[in-house]
């Protein structure tokens, strides 16, 4: 059997441009999946960012609330209570009778207790306060206030030289560590704490441990009915590029570890 010339140029043109199409349709293929990766990045990346500027306005307009709150504090409910302990004083001094002036001087005791109280929280409330004072000490200072408070057994821990986290990370980390304490109080009702700090190089982690009830992950009851949550914190070391790991148990207390890279 033989074929003509014609029909074999014939064959030849058409298995070309066969080919051709076939190329064409793959190269169209694999570029329109491209484009779709791409597509998918970009939406991804949209997402985390516009997260990321959420997060950021909600902690920015936290942080102004409770910088509020503490000068409200200072300037009003301190105040008035210096003024009170003023007029208990002049009382005192006006009255002759033995029983009202001892009296008088243990509720000024107690006035005095309140006075400092409100000193104190402002200042866990200050950001301002937070930052010059760095995380390590912030945090020391809130565990001795929260010590005196409950009479709860609370222990800080350090490994390393503290020093200044960038792009105020020390007053993130101190609200989510102020928030992990307040959990394990008042939720998982523990009597011990202990918070421990490991500075590094270029690694920050931060270990709290609480003989507390304890939870099944699963069911983060204890770290979920406050307004930070399990998940806010998940968001938030997020934010910081860092890692967070819990290990908890029923009736075995709970372990938050947050790990922190720390750029030059």
């Amino acid at each position: 059997m033989t074929f003509s010339l014609g029909f074999l140029i014939t064959t030849v043109v058409v298995s070309v441009l066969l080919v051709i199409l076939a190329g064409f349709i793959i190269f169209m293929t694999i570029r329109h999946q491209q484009r779709y990766r791409q597509h998918q990045e970009q939406q991804q990346s949209l997402k985390e960012a516009f997260n990321r500027e959420l997060l950021e306005s909600q902690i920015e307009i936290q942080n102004s609330t409770l910088q509020h709150i503490s000068e409200e504090l200072h300037d009003n409910i301190g105040q008035l209570l210096t003024v009170v302990r003023l007029g208990l004083y002049t009382l005192r001094n006006k009255t002759s009778d033995v029983t009202l002036k001892q009296e008088v001087n243990e509720v000024n005791d107690l006035l005095q207790v309140a006075v400092q109280a409100v000193r104190d929280v402002t200042k866990t409330l200050n950001s301002e306060a937070i930052e010059s004072f760095g995380l390590y000490e912030s945090v020391v200072f809130e565990t001795d206030r929260i010590r005196k408070a409950s009479q709860k057994a609370i222990e800080v821990k350090l490994d390393g030289t503290p020093y200044a986290l960038p792009d105020r990370q020390d007053l993130m980390l101190f609200r989510m560590v102020q928030e992990i304490l307040s959990n394990a109080l008042k939720h998982a009702r523990a009597s011990q704490i202990e918070v421990h700090f490991s500075y590094r190089p270029h690694t920050l982690a931060i270990r709290i441990a609480d003989n507390g009830e304890g939870f099944l992950l699963h069911q983060p009851a204890s770290l979920s009915t406050s307004g930070l949550g399990l998940k806010n914190l998940h968001r938030r070391v997020d934010l910081l590029k860092g890692n967070l790991h819990i290990d908890s148990k029923p009736q075995q207390g709970t372990r938050v570890t947050i790990d922190v890279p720390i750029s030059a």
